[in-house]
């Protein structure tokens, strides 16, 4: 069942991730990869959020927190799963994305990522 999910979900045009409760990375498709210049590994699996975005920040994967990247760090902790809205991302490359943020019940986060 979780291959065909893991199939199912490489064939979407959004970028798509799966956070535990505990904001481990669970699981994502292709597409993310795509949008953010190989961002998840097999490796990532189990990764904390936080962790995950530190080394992002530390390749300068994400552009315009460039000096600022603690700040935005712990700032992006305490909103994340929380928006209603889709929040926009500018990363290097000149790629622009779009996130949708989604808290299942059981406190998993489902985030979608729109190429813009």
């Amino acid at each position: 069942m979780r291959q065909l999910l893991a199939i199912s979900l490489d064939s979407l045009d959004v970028g798509l991730e799966i956070w535990d409760e505990q904001d481990r990375l669970v699981l994502y498709n292709k597409k993310i990869n795509h949008l953010l210049n190989g961002l998840h590994t097999p490796a990532s699996i189990g990764k904390v959020y936080s962790q995950l975005m530190r080394v992002s920040l530390a390749q300068h994967l994400i552009k315009t927190k460039i000096g600022c990247e603690e700040e935005w760090l712990s700032l992006r902790l305490l909103t994340r799963g929380n928006s209603k809205e889709p929040v926009l991302h500018e990363f290097s490359g000149d790629r622009w994305a779009n996130t949708y943020e989604t808290r299942t019940p059981e406190g998993y986060l489902i985030v979608a990522w729109v190429d813009v």
